[in-house]
């Protein structure tokens, strides 16, 4: 085979990361970190369930009102209206940044919840917020569903505030999952002496909707390895799925949807997720993830596009973030090319005001997710990025 048959080879690369069928075997050993050893730890089939839980753990009524950042995905602003309580946004600048003074205006009497999002693993300042919180009581929420296993200052996102939520499939290839910490007494800091309440039981969710996504993700892992043996398997199993479930009438929960269904807040994390998480090398996920962020910072030339400049000690990025002119142009390009992108959070929440928050408005339209998940290595991010160079240019 020549040099230039060789440099035109096909990769799929996936936007999240796929499953290896050898780690349904495995087990690494050891015990799991934050959040899943904290006592107040309680495992869902969804993110959203989280948020929806830990808000109404907090006894909230309709007069109450959550502070929101202006830009969200829409599920979890569903979730809290919700959970009962009414909304408010601030603002959220051109480089994933609060505004902390927008925030502090926005405050009112009724305003009894700061609900902080960590974008893409990055942090906020959280201390800044620790001590405007001893002035203005409020109960800080946590959103690290695109942040698992960052860390600031030693400590894991997730662990300053009263609760935090998690969704575990955006980091992980487990099929299904989402998590809520409510700390206990005393873990917190001054400001709010409420005890939260504790959520209630969770029943296991539909084994096909686990077994569904788990494929999924296997098939990823195959047509990964061979792309074009992975994509003919994949097409003809799909087709057959989708037949035989379609004539079965079962309907399959895909956890990517931006649907908040009341009726599904009781389903919690799958046992088979839970046995893919005792498989997965966890310092090894983090370690990848920021020699990927960190290849991809150094080779590829575009700094114009990019959000974040560095990559700060402590984070665990989800993706690599990039400001496209014609995003949708873009993705149809480079998926053309068997690369996989997540348009981020192109559509806010109907509750959001228009016009108001012209940079949240931008990211919008503009923010292009590219993988740098574990599954990656040097040759693959290579094929990436000179596609990146064609598509961006």
């Amino acid at each position: 085979m020549t040099n230039k048959h060789r440099g035109s080879k096909k990769y799929f690369i996936p936007a999240l990361p796929p499953l290896a069928p050898r780690a349904l075997a495995l087990s690494v050993g050891g015990g799991l970190p934050f959040p899943f050893n904290h006592p107040g730890y309680t495992d869902y089939y969804f993110g959203r369930s989280a948020v929806w839980h830990g808000v109404k753990s907090l006894g909230l009524t309709a007069r109450d009102r959550v502070l929101v950042p202006a830009y969200h995905h829409g599920v979890e602003v569903e979730a809290i209206l919700r959970a009962g309580p009414a909304v408010d946004f601030y603002r959220v600048d051109s480089r994933l940044r609060i505004d902390l003074e927008d925030a502090r205006k926005k405050m009112t009497p009724e305003t009894r919840v700061f609900y902080l999002i960590y974008y893409l693993g990055f942090p906020q300042p959280v201390e800044e917020l620790l001590r405007l919180r001893k002035e203005r009581p409020f109960f800080l929420m946590e959103d690290c569903a695109l942040s698992l296993f960052s860390r600031s200052g030693g400590n894991p996102f997730g662990a300053f505030g009263d609760l935090s939520v998690f969704s575990f499939h955006k980091t992980l290839p487990v099929p299904n999952g989402g998590g809520l910490v409510i700390r206990g007494e005393g873990e917190g800091t001054p400001g709010n002496t409420a005890t939260l309440r504790r959520p209630p039981l969770r029943v296991a969710p539909p084994l096909i909707s686990t077994l569904s996504h788990l494929s999924a993700s296997v098939m990823n892992h195959l047509k990964m390895e061979r792309p074009t043996a992975g994509r003919l398997v994949h097409s003809v199993l799909k087709k057959s799925a989708s037949t035989l479930l379609h004539m079965a009438g079962i309907e399959r929960t895909s956890v990517a949807d931006a649907e908040f269904d009341p009726e599904k807040t009781a389903w919690g994390m799958s046992a088979l997720s839970k046995r893919i998480l005792k498989s997965i090398d966890l310092p090894d996920v983090v370690a990848r993830r920021r020699e990927n962020f960190a290849y991809l910072l150094d080779h590829l030339d575009l700094q114009e596009r990019f959000v974040f400049e560095t990559l700060p000690e402590g984070v665990c990025p989800l993706f690599f973030p990039l400001l496209a002119p014609d995003k949708e142009r873009v993705r149809r390009e480079l998926l053309a090319h068997g690369i996989e992108t997540i348009n981020f959070w192109s559509v806010p929440h109907p509750s959001t005001p228009r016009g108001v928050y012209s940079e949240t408005e931008y990211l919008r339209s503009h923010l292009l997710e590219v993988p740098i998940h574990q599954g990656l290595d040097t040759k693959r991010l290579d094929y990436m990025i000179s596609k990146l160079r064609k598509a961006l240019r």
